[in-house]
């Protein structure tokens, strides 16, 4: 199989030609259409040979050699369901779809590939379907990742079926931490703000993002001791890194119940000069706690049900690393730019063990013959 040329729309990080390194398949060019600079930093700091070409809407067919194989995932803002009134292929995002399009039909490539989300309406896929002339196919990342998320592809790549199911859960993903689900939910390019809700309302509601329950005390009320006394400091990042006697008190009402005296200092920093130190469970100072008993928790009178040894627990967002693992990409594979900016592109990318199944199944003897006829 000779070495195909290859286009990217809306590359992103460069997935693609990841997939394609998967896949066995040899590139001779690898041409990225991206705009986000973040990205194209990424890209090009793993695959060096990568041909950044700027906004697909200043790309032309006449500045690039013939392409055997056009690929792309049209941003979805206005397409998925998560957004209020949306606009479809008529707004201004999802629109650069016809950009795409227009591409697509001046570079003649062998092969296309179009991803997109899969809670779009049936107006607008079947107008995607119309336009390109091949059904789009379904696959859930699930099958080969910790996580749910369902895409469209449509391709003219022969053959294709359902990857094989890998049985990834999300546990087997995870640095340290409880998972309370089998896989995540999908994650998206907001991943990184903070949910407007109580963090746990977030993650039992429609959508919510993936969280890890951290245990803080375990078991429940246990009295934690060691043999050296400290300061908590008016930091106080992380309890359970302290050393001193500390004892388990509660917030009544605002109120801190002491089981032991100790001195508590004002602000927003506990601190001590005793050599017994006294935490409380707050709600909100400097991070939520929540109270497991019984395969229950109680957030502001309501319970849920959640399967979690009784205990103290924060909650946490996936690392970035973690979030590389969802999306099947290399650990450390986004390092180089600010967490914001890892969790966006990751969020906006493709789950790379998909798009490198869907790669396999090129037909390599077709690109024998330079002159087979093209779309």
């Amino acid at each position: 199989m000779r070495p195909l040329n290859v286009f990217s729309a809306f590359d992103g990080a460069g997935i693609g030609l990841l997939a394609l390194k998967r896949a066995g398949v040899p590139v001779a060019n690898y041409y990225a259409s991206e705009v986000d600079k973040y990205a194209i930093q990424i890209a090009t700091k793993n695959h060096p040979e990568l041909i950044p070409v700027g906004d697909i809407k200043n790309c032309w067919a006449r500045n690039f050699p013939n392409i055997d194989l056009f690929i792309g995932g049209s941003p979805c803002q206005d397409l998925s369901i998560a957004k209020q009134n949306r606009q479809g292929l008529s707004g201004a995002r999802s629109g650069l779809f016809w950009h795409y399009v227009r591409l697509l039909r001046t570079l003649k490539p062998r092969y296309f590939l179009l991803e997109n989300v899969a809670s779009m309406s049936q107006k607008d896929k079947e107008k995607i379907t119309e336009i390109l002339g091949v059904q789009p196919m379904l696959i859930n990342s699930a099958l080969v990742s910790a996580q749910q998320r369902k895409r469209l592809y449509w391709t003219n790549i022969p053959g294709i079926t359902q990857p094989e199911d890998k049985g990834v859960l999300l546990k087997d993903i995870l640095d340290s931490g409880i998972s309370t689900e089998d896989k995540a939910h999908c994650i998206d390019a907001n991943y990184w703000k903070t949910p407007g809700k109580s963090v746990l309302d977030n993650t039992h509601a429609r959508n919510r993002r993936p969280m890890v329950f951290e245990a803080l005390y375990s078991p429940y009320d246990q009295i934690i001791r060691t043999d050296k006394s400290a300061a908590l400091g008016t930091g106080c990042a992380h309890f359970g890194n302290r050393t001193g006697q500390v004892v388990l008190g509660n917030l009544y009402n605002g109120t801190i119940h002491l089981e032991k005296s100790g001195t508590l200092g004002t602000g927003r920093g506990l601190t001590t000069k005793t050599s017994q130190c006294v935490i409380a469970r707050a709600t909100d100072f400097p991070f939520k706690t929540y109270t497991v008993k019984d395969k229950q928790v109680v957030i502001r009178e309501t319970a849920y049900k959640i399967d979690l040894p009784d205990g103290d627990y924060t909650i946490r967002k996936l690392s970035p690393t973690e979030c590389e693992r969802l999306q099947t990409w290399p650990d450390g594979y986004t390092e180089g730019v600010s967490n914001t900016q890892r969790y966006k592109m990751l969020g906006n990318g493709w789950t790379a063990d998909v798009i490198a199944h869907i790669f396999s199944f090129i037909p390599q003897e077709k690109f024998a013959n330079d002159n087979q006829q093209r779309i």
